[in-house]
């Protein structure tokens, strides 16, 4: 959530305050998580409700344009930490009981090898994730682009004025970089 922050240009020291309330409630959640699987929820449900609050918070964050503030953000960062809590809760859940079931508790190198078995789909989920997910931003970034020109006409005013206002305020930006010495020269 901070990188989402300072991508919409929230300053450092903003992030903190920006996400802090929501953070504090999700302490209690995950003692309620946990105390579901004391009572024997199965953990399987709750990782179950984790993801779909998580992916809730998704397809509502998918709604937004060009017209986003922060306050949109709220209710989506407090349904997403709701689906954090009680989905690694219940993955947590779901492993101590996969080894308990398999038998690796029996002996101690029978744990190492329960570890191995799953430590590749680890390592590799990150990697994967971030390949979909930078694929189908180029491909979003892609239709947008093609979208915005679309509605761009050559020759009218109201284009040229707005193209001269960007180019002035990028050239402002690229002239105050190079005399506090950011260029190389």
């Amino acid at each position: 959530m901070p990188q989402a922050l300072a991508i919409r240009g929230f300053e450092a020291e903003q992030i903190g305050p920006a996400i802090i309330w929501s953070a504090v409630p999700l302490i209690p959640l995950a003692f309620i998580a946990a105390l579901l699987l004391l009572r024997k929820f199965d953990p399987r449900l709750l990782l179950a409700i984790g993801l779909a609050c998580t992916a809730f918070a998704a397809s509502l964050n998918s709604q937004y344009s060009s017209t986003w503030a922060a306050e949109n953000f709220y209710r989506t960062e407090l349904l997403t930490g709701v689906g954090q809590a009680f989905a690694f809760i219940g993955l947590v859940g779901c492993i101590v009981l996969q080894a308990i079931f398999a038998g690796a508790l029996a002996k101690p190198e029978w744990v190492l090898t329960f570890r191995l078995s799953f430590t590749p789909s680890v390592y590799l989920a990150a990697p994967q994730a971030a390949i979909y997910m930078g694929h189908f931003l180029a491909q979003r970034e892609k239709l947008h682009s093609n979208l915005s020109g679309l509605h761009v006409s050559n020759g009218d005013w109201l284009t040229g004025q707005n193209i001269h206002g960007m180019t002035a305020g990028l050239y402002a930006k690229i002239i105050r970089l190079g005399n506090c010495g950011g260029s190389r020269g």
